[in-house]
């Protein structure tokens, strides 16, 4: 520390003069020394400066006035020392005391020494005039103390405190210092305790900031600290505060995005919450989440990742909040408002197909693929019904979002077709048209693949191969009788039979709906004893 004060004198004064001869008087003496106000209500911050007035007691030990008197002394402010003097006119009789300004910096000690006085013994004496010197005293009336007057600042105790994480357990320490009070000759305070909530740590000759830490770590939560130091007098001042642990894991935190879209004129709401923080469970899970969107609560247990929810809203603005609670119960809640729109009018709802004929033989067939564009579609993206009439036959298809297919057999002629669709908001497009469909040539056609055909024998034709679901066989017989069908795996197990009615010469069509997500099947046909086969392949 550093003092910071200059000489002090009066306007008398010319000095310091700090001695003169025979200065050995005894009636006139230095009592003490204190400061004003006092050192409790100096406002002492340590480190900052501070100012005061050091207030000297001199006093007439024999109850003789004198008139005027001169001090000078040792003004010590931590290692810092200074002679300062004073001169006064003014007589006493008994006790009196002296004023000198000093102004050092909070947490040094301060000490007056040496002390020399020197007094006048008459009425016309004034030992200050011109400057005080040792002529203008009465030889002996001067007196020499070497006694030392501390004036000690109070004794504070005080401590910091601070919290670090390893991993997820806080470390807590504890740094202690002192100043002010009476130190030990070697400038040590004798006797230093502190108590962190339960563990006692103590130091002696403490000179210096002291540091402490648990051995064991603390859990969050609040805990009593208090430090006690004694000084060299035997002062004692104690420091208590309440110290808060926090906690090493990053705090709960929930959080969610929304947006909307529309599936036809249905707007909906959709959301994706997320927490992140807190504590999870050891399976690494928070044990629940709870979704409030637009009235609709969804509760997720056990989630670690983020949780998704989708309603239906109509236009307008909705509260949204997500409250997340973590293995140890604490709880995070996110709010805020979700604008709905208002979704656009749909296109119009259209059904459409196209229709092809082709010939298999002498058997004419009639192929379709449907269409649906515009409308309202259902939550999976889907028309619910499409109803396709093609010459008398009805194929219904439910949940379809692409072009719809369907192969009839017809004898020629001219047939009305219609497909009618029908959307998620039950409305109703219907296409009708007219199909015409021609003769087909009575020899030398034939569409498909054909397998071991030969004239006079068995023969059997495929179409479409490769097929999309469903295939036809063209069975040309050497006799009338029945066709066994077998069906088989590439690996020989048998999957399905059929047994249908052919004629001598006649080609025979046979429509079959391959079973399962067989990739490739074999046939195997057998009629009177004759028999061929074949392969079909899958074109999906």
């Amino acid at each position: 520390m550093v003092g910071l004060f200059g000489h002090v004198t009066s306007s008398y004064a010319q000095g310091p003069v700090t001695s003169c001869d025979g200065c050995n008087a005894k009636e006139v003496s230095i009592s003490g020394a204190r400061l004003i106000p006092p050192p409790t209500e100096l406002n002492c911050t340590p480190g900052n400066p501070v100012s005061a007035t050091l207030a000297v007691t001199v006093t007439a030990n024999d109850n003789v006035k004198r008139y005027s008197i001169y001090l000078s002394a040792t003004l010590k402010v931590g290692n810092t020392e200074t002679v300062v003097d004073f001169c006064s006119p003014q007589s006493f009789s008994k006790s009196t005391e002296f004023y000198i300004p000093v102004t050092w910096t909070c947490g040094a000690e301060v000490e007056i020494g040496n002390v020399f006085l020197a007094w006048g013994v008459k009425k016309a004496d004034n030992i200050c005039a011109g400057g005080f010197t040792c002529n203008n005293i009465v030889k002996s009336k001067c007196a020499k103390s070497t006694q030392i007057i501390s004036v000690a600042e109070p004794l504070v105790a005080n401590f910091t405190s601070a919290t670090a994480c390893v991993g997820t357990t806080p470390s807590f320490s504890v740094t202690a210092t002192a100043t002010g009070g009476t130190k030990s000759p070697d400038g040590s305070y004798p006797s230093l305790v502190l108590d962190i909530a339960g563990t006692v740590f103590t130091a002696t000759n403490f000179t210096g900031p002291f540091q402490a830490q648990t051995s064991i770590p603390l859990p969050p939560g609040s805990y009593p600290v208090s430090l006690t130091i004694t000084d060299a007098a035997g002062v004692t001042d104690i420091e208590t505060r309440t110290v808060v642990i926090g906690s090493c894991v990053e705090p709960l935190v929930a959080d969610f995005t929304s947006s909307t879209f529309c599936i036809g004129t249905t707007q909906y709401l959709s959301l994706t919450a997320t927490a992140t923080g807190g504590t999870k469970t050891l399976a690494g899970a928070y044990p629940m989440g709870v979704l409030d969107a637009a009235g609709t609560t969804f509760t997720f247990t056990g989630f670690s990742g983020p949780l998704q929810a989708t309603v239906a809203a109509p236009p307008g603005s909705y509260p949204v909040s997500f409250t997340v609670v973590d293995e140890n119960g604490v709880t995070d809640v996110e709010t805020k408002t979700v604008v709905v729109g208002t979704c656009p009018a749909p296109e119009p709802l259209v059904a459409d197909f196209t229709s092809s004929t082709f010939c298999i033989g002498t058997t004419s067939y009639l192929s379709l693929t449907a269409t649906t564009t515009g409308g309202t579609k259902t939550p999976a993206d889907a028309y619910p019904t499409g109803i396709l009439d093609a010459a008398g036959t009805t194929f219904t298809f439910t949940g379809y979002s692409g072009p719809l297919q369907a192969t009839v057999a017809t004898l020629p002629g001219t047939y009305p077709v219609s497909f009618t669709a029908v959307d998620a908001n039950g409305i109703t497009d219907v296409v009708t048209k007219t199909v015409v469909v021609g003769t087909c040539p009575t020899a030398g056609a034939r569409v498909g693949v054909a397998e071991n055909a030969a004239r006079n024998k068995l023969t059997v034709s495929t179409y479409p191969n490769p097929h999309n679901g469903r295939v036809f066989l063209q069975i040309n017989s050497p006799v009338d009788g029945i066709a066994d069908i077998d069906w088989f795996t590439t690996s020989g197990s048998k999957v399905d039979a059929l047994k249908v009615n052919v004629h001598k010469g006649v080609n025979e069509p046979v429509g079959y709906d391959v079973p399962g997500n067989n990739t490739q099947l074999i046939y195997r046909v057998n009629v009177g004893g004759s028999s061929t086969s074949g392969t079909i392949i899958s074109g999906k």
